[in-house]
Parts: C-alpha cells; sequence; structure tokens
C-alpha cells in the first residue's frame, strides 16, 4: 500500500510504480473484461432501428400582431408533450398491433401450440394483442429535436424491413387519430352550438317582445336612446336659466315702479330715475321752467306779486307743473305694464320648469324600465350572432386547435445493426475494463499491508537498513535447484553475474560499521516466521566476511527446522545439539574449512527442548571460546513468532539481525516480532531486505535497473582494471 512517511508527499511517480508492480493483475483483468465484451458484442442479438421523422404543429399558420409575436407562449411545451404521449399510448399501440398482426409474432410474444406443454391453453386473441402492445412501448421510442417541430418515431426489431414498417405504420396510426379527433371535437362543437343557437334565439324573441310590450304599456313612441336623459337635463337648465332671468327683470321693474310711485307722492326726486330723466317732455319742462325761474328773477325786481306780468309768468308755471306731472303718471303707468308683464313671464317660465321636472322623473322612471329590458334584447342578440358566427366557422373551416401533423421522412429500411454497437461496446470495454483493472490493481495494493519497500524499514519498523539482499532466482533454477553443497553455493556467489554478492558486502560492511571501534564479533541472525530467507541470509554473510579475509563459523541454532546443513550439502548426525548435550566434543562436530575461512556447526540431531540447552552455561562458555578462535560468528536461530530461541541467543550474542522478506509478512505481525526483541533489552543491529528482486528492483531504486548497480557496472569495471 502507498504510504507516505511523515513529511513526505506521494508523487505521479509513485502511482505507476504500483502499477508496474502490480501489472499481471491489472493485465488479466483488462482482457477478461475487453474478452467478455467482445464475446458478448460479437454473439449477441442484432437489432435495427428505423426512423419515421414527423412535423408536428399545434395550429395552423395564421398572420399575427408584434404582440403575440413576441409573447412566450406557455402552452406551447404541454401541447407538445402530450403529443408525445399519444404516439406512446396503448391506443396507438393496439392499432398498430392489430392492423400488422404483429400479435402473431414470436418477437412480440406469440406462442406456437407446440411451445405450449400439456394442459396448457392458447392465449385469447384479446390476450395476444395485450401481449404485443407491451412488447411494442418497449421498442417503440418518440424523440423530439430540440429547437424545432419535428419528432423522429423510432423502432427497433429483429427484422429490419419489420422495423421500418412499424415506424411509418405509427406514424399514420397518430396522424389519423389526430384527424379522427379533429372531426368528432368538429362535430361535437357543432352540435353543442346548434343547440345553444335555438336556445337563445328562444331567449332573444322572449326578450324582443317583453320589450315592445314594455313600451305600449308605457306610451313610449319611440325608443329611449342613451342620450335621451342629456337632451333633458339639458332642457331643465335652460328653463333654470330663464328662471333666473325673468326673476331679475321682474325685481328690476318692480324697483323702478316703486321708485317712481315715491317720486309722485314727492318722497323722492325725480332726477334719480333714468326713466324720466331720458323722457324729452320732462327735459322740455324743466329747460322751461329754468327760463322762467331767470325771468321771475328779473320782473320781481321791477314789479310786485301781483304785477299782471307776475302772474301771467305764475300761470305758465302752473301749467308747465300740471304737463310735468301728466307725464310723470304716464312714465308710472308704463312702468306698471312692464312690472306686470315680468311678473307674467317669470310665472310662466316657473310653471314650464316644474312641467318639464315632472316629465323628467316620468321619463327616468321609465327609462329604468326600458334600460333593463333593451339591455337583455342587447346581450341575447349578441350571444345569438356570436353562436352564429362560431357554428359557421366550425362548419365552414373546422378551425379546431388539435394540430397538424406532417410527415417529413419515411422510415427506410435499416443496413446497419444499432445494437449491439460493436465499436462503441469495444471501446467502452478498453475504457472501463482499464478502469476496473486499474481500480483492482490499487485495492490490491491497498489491501496489501505488507513491506515492499526498503524506506518502509525505518517508516514502519523504525529500524535501521542494513541492506537490501534481491532475489537470485539462478539460486533456483537449473541444476542448483536439485544440487547442494559449498561448491555450488560458491558457484553461484563467485559468478560475476550475481546480484547478490555486492548487496552482501555492502550488509557485511554495515554490520562492520554499526558499533564504532569493535564490531559485533557474534551475530544471530533470524526472521519473524519461517520461510523469509534467513537460513541463506545467513550462509551468504559467512561467504560475504569469509571473502573479507575473517575466520568465519557459521552455527545451525535452528534445532527445530535446521537448513544449513542442506545448503552446505553436510550430515546432520553430530552438531551443537550433541556438543550442548555433552554426547560429543567439538571435533566430531565442527566442519572445518567446508570453503576457505568457513567453518560449520550444524544443528545435530533435533532435541526435545533447545530452549533449555541454549539457556545453560555451556551454550555461554561455547561462544565465548568460539569468539577466541573465530574472527566472525554466524548464528542462524529459529523464527522470532513461534518460539523463544531468538531472544535467548540474542542476550548471549554481540548483535542481532532481523531477516525481512519483502511482500512476505503483514505489518503487525513484523511490529510484534519487533516488539519482542525491543523488550528483551539485546543489541538489535538492524532489517536486512530480503527477495526484493521478486518485486522488480528498478522499482526499489528510483527506476534504474538493480541489475545496473550490482552487477553490470561493477562486472565491467572489474574486467577493466584486470584488463589495466
Amino acid at each position: 500500500m502507498i504510504s507516505p512517511g511523515e513529511g513526505k508527499t506521494i508523487h505521479l511517480r509513485d502511482y505507476l510504480d504500483v502499477i508496474k508492480r502490480r501489472r499481471l493483475p491489472i493485465l488479466s483483468v483488462f482482457v477478461v473484461i475487453v474478452a467478455l465484451v467482445s464475446t458478448y458484442t460479437m454473439l449477441a442479438t442484432k437489432y435495427y432501428t428505423a426512423t419515421t421523422q414527423l412535423l408536428i404543429e399545434q395550429t395552423a399558420q395564421r398572420s399575427l400582431s408584434l404582440q403575440e409575436a413576441l409573447a412566450v407562449d406557455s402552452s406551447a411545451m404541454d401541447f407538445y408533450q402530450t403529443q408525445y404521449r399519444l404516439i406512446e399510448s396503448r391506443a396507438i399501440g393496439t392499432k398498430v398491433v392489430t392492423d400488422l398482426k404483429l400479435y402473431k409474432l414470436r418477437e412480440f410474444g406469440a406462442v406456437n401450440p407446440g411451445d405450449l406443454e400439456e394442459g396448457e391453453k392458447l392465449p385469447t386473441e384479446e390476450e395476444a394483442i395485450r401481449t404485443a402492445v407491451g412488447v411494442f412501448s418497449k421498442k417503440l421510442k418518440v424523440s423530439p429535436i430540440r429547437q424545432s417541430r419535428l419528432a423522429d418515431i423510432s423502432f427497433t426489431s429483429k427484422d429490419p424491413a419489420l422495423a421500418a414498417k412499424v415506424a411509418d405504420a405509427t406514424a399514420q396510426a397518430y396522424i389519423n387519430y389526430v384527424l379522427d379527433r379533429k372531426l368528432a371535437i368538429s362535430q361535437m362543437a357543432v352540435k353543442f352550438l346548434s343547440r345553444r343557437i335555438e336556445e337563445q334565439r328562444r331567449k332573444l324573441q322572449a326578450s324582443q317582445f317583453a320589450l315592445q310590450k314594455y313600451m305600449e304599456e308605457n306610451r313610449l313612441a319611440t325608443v329611449i336612446s342613451e342620450n335621451y336623459n342629456d337632451i333633458i337635463t339639458q332642457k331643465l337648465a335652460d328653463l333654470n336659466q330663464q328662471l333666473v332671468e325673468a326673476e331679475t327683470a321682474r325685481k328690476e321693474a318692480e324697483a323702478r315702479y316703486h321708485q317712481a310711485l315715491k317720486a309722485r307722492k314727492g318722497q323722492s326726486q325725480f332726477e334719480g330715475i333714468k326713466e324720466f330723466m331720458d323722457s324729452p317732455v320732462i327735459q322740455k319742462v324743466r329747460e322751461r321752467e329754468l327760463e322762467l325761474s331767470k325771468r321771475e328773477a328779473e320782473l320781481s325786481q321791477k314789479y310786485g306779486a301781483r304785477h299782471p306780468k307776475m302772474a301771467a309768468l305764475n300761470a305758465e308755471k302752473a301749467a308747465l307743473e300740471r304737463e310735468k306731472r301728466g307725464e310723470i303718471s304716464q312714465i308710472i303707468n308704463s312702468q306698471e305694464s312692464q312690472l306686470t308683464i315680468a311678473s307674467a313671464r317669470e310665472n310662466a317660465i316657473r310653471q314650464a320648469l316644474s312641467q318639464q321636472r315632472q316629465q323628467a322623473m316620468d321619463i327616468r322612471k321609465k327609462g329604468i324600465g326600458f334600460s333593463v329590458i333593451k339591455r337583455e334584447v342587447d346581450t341575447n342578440q349578441q350571444l345569438y350572432d356570436m353562436l352564429l358566427t362560431k357554428v359557421k366557422e366550425a362548419r365552414v373551416t373546422e378551425e379546431i386547435d388539435v394540430g397538424m401533423v406532417t410527415v417529413v421522412d419515411k422510415a427506410q429500411v435499416p443496413q446497419v445493426p444499432s445494437r449491439p454497437r460493436v465499436r462503441l461496446n469495444i471501446l467502452l470495454a478498453v475504457v472501463g475494463g482499464l478502469l476496473v483493472a486499474l481500480f483492482w490493481g490499487f485495492l490490491l495494493e491497498y489491501m496489501d499491508n505488507t513491506i515492499k519497500l526498503p524506506s518502509q524499514v525505518e517508516e514502519q519498523l523504525g529500524l535501521p537498513l542494513l541492506g537490501s539482499i534481491p532475489f537470485d532466482s539462478s539460486l533456483f533454477q537449473g541444476k542448483n535447484r536439485k544440487k547442494a553443497g559449498a561448491s555450488s553455493l560458491l558457484e553461484v556467489i563467485a559468478d560475476p553475474k550475481s546480484v547478490t554478492i555486492e548487496p552482501l558486502r555492502m550488509v557485511r560492511a554495515s554490520i562492520s560499521l554499526s558499533k564504532a571501534g569493535t564490531p559485533p564479533k557474534s551475530l544471530v541472525v533470524s526472521s519473524t516466521a519461517p520461510m523469509e530467507g534467513k537460513s541463506v541470509i545467513s550462509s551468504f554473510l559467512a561467504v560475504a566476511f569469509a571473502e573479507a579475509g575473517k575466520k568465519t563459523l557459521i552455527i545451525d541454532g535452528d534445532m527445530r527446522k535446521p537448513r544449513q546443513h542442506r545448503i552446505w550439502g553436510l550430515t546432520n548426525e553430530t552438531g551443537l545439539s550433541t556438543l550442548l548435550s555433552g554426547q560429543a566434543g567439538i571435533e566430531h562436530c565442527l566442519r572445518r574449512e567446508v570453503i576457505p575461512n568457513i567453518d560449520i556447526i550444524t544443528s545435530g540431531p533435533l532435541p526435545p527442548s533447545p530452549s533449555e540447552l541454549f539457556q545453560s552455561e555451556l551454550m555461554a562458555q561455547l561462544l565465548a571460546a568460539l569468539g577466541k578462535a573465530y574472527s566472525q560468528i554466524i548464528i542462524d536461530s529459529p523464527p522470532i513468532l513461534p518460539v523463544a530461541d531468538p531472544l535467548i541467543l540474542g542476550n548471549l550474542a554481540d548483535g542481532m539481525v532481523l531477516v525481512v522478506a519483502a511482500a512476505k509478512l503483514p505489518l503487525h505481525a513484523l511490529q510484534q516480532a519487533v516488539d519482542k526483541l525491543t523488550k528483551s533489552d539485546l543489541n538489535l543491529l538492524g532489517v536486512i531486505f530480503n527477495q526484493t528482486m521478486k518485486l522488480r528492483s528498478d522499482y526499489y531504486y528510483g527506476g534504474y535497473k538493480h541489475k545496473y548497480y550490482y552487477r553490470y557496472d561493477y562486472y565491467e569495471e572489474g574486467q577493466k582494471s584486470r584488463r589495466s
């Protein structure tokens, strides 16, 4: 599983490395998916789809005003959705199935008598049609074309000719349905309007008779028009105005008459009365009076009052006074006549106004009843006219809003199957298979909680990495698979093309430098569980130390499943168990110079309790004595988790090395083993990461070939140095 350490991010390279390592399961899943989909695509039944295209219009084309053209018709969407559902309806399906007799075809669920079991009955024609309609509905598809009034009617069938025939038949059935519905609605509308016209005609006739009767009863010779009240109102206004003027004239005449009466009685002067001042007689008398007054003034100075001239003058003044009074009486009589005329005119106008008001009230009362009946007549007339117009439209144009449908393109017999779509299926299989395969690979990686990277050793176990030992397949191929012994082991390690020897040298250097001054002389090699390669690593380490010129001893401390005698091709009659139990001496158990600088003590016969032998003082004394004779002691111990032997040996030795096989054990098992070692207070030097080439060494070393580092380059340089 990809698990970055602290402060480390995951890069694309990490994902690519996972794909490289999991390439076999990824490739397997990908090939299986593509093969299955390809096989299904090639063997699946082929279906053909034919399409008929229709033009569906809501109404016939007509001229529109600008406002209507710009308005959004929200009912159009509902109309077209309704038409699409009509095409898919059971009514249309039943019509097509019945006309083409599709219920007799096996593709539409028809049952042959030979297919029936004993006791079963053939379905009735009605049941067969119902079944066929269900199949028909599943194979039919209506697809509206966006931003247009076009719609495609598609039908899918195993028979391409039948698919085209059914598609065209469906379109024609829908058109016939629309026409039949239009005709039925038109006929229904005509019948309905005819009944309404007859009812409305009777209402109109009754209202007209009622109006005529009302006019006769109220003696209305003519129809009261809407502006008749305006005329009466205007007459009343004119009479009111005339009455006001007559009253004003009468009051003025009355004022002049009374003023003249007062003047005649001497209660006021004539000078303030206009009629008197304008009279020519009075003006002449006044002028004559002025002349007589002047003569009187002149004569009064010469003569006395009884002088005949003075008497004549007084007589003339009396005559003028009588003439003036006579004129005044005539003027007063004239004013009295004017007053009488004005009063009579006022009374006449007042009487006419009263009569006009009474007449207006009578007309208004009659007009209310007249208006009610007249309004009913007009309403009935309008409804009657409208119904006549509608019935004419229904009979002549039949313009009912059920739409217009025409076939744009008839269905063509398809030449290529619509499904399975070979190219699309293959493409989807490739893409889907790749995605599923990658998912499977990463799922395996996620579920894998083993240690696969050398860097994970320190991150997950918290122990230093002493080195990584690649898996050398040459040890387990050909003659080396069955061949055992020191010579075969030396042949493999001495091979310059071997990928094992150089990493072993690096491990040897790491162990030698693990403790400053005095490197560990006795070294226990163990693993968490069996089959991690600890015995082989022990042998390889011994060879590496021996190659460095150190006298090395290998002790097979695994008294449960020993392997050193098999690796080196030795017998195991005597060994460590017989030595510790006192059954044999060191000379009988020690195998000297198996190869140069390497001695071996095998495990010997398996004892009943190896732990008691390791805990004996003799084991500690043996290691102390051997430590004086050898430069390096390698102890191959049992695995850590099953038994306590590695912990005992680890406390007796100078150091301990844990062998961890790549991608072998789950992380929690390794952590449990490390926890046991750390709690035992022994000198745990680090981890040897084994069998890395099983997981592709180029993955663990940044994309560079492991062979380049550990075989090719050193081999070439060694050859060059020897030549030089």
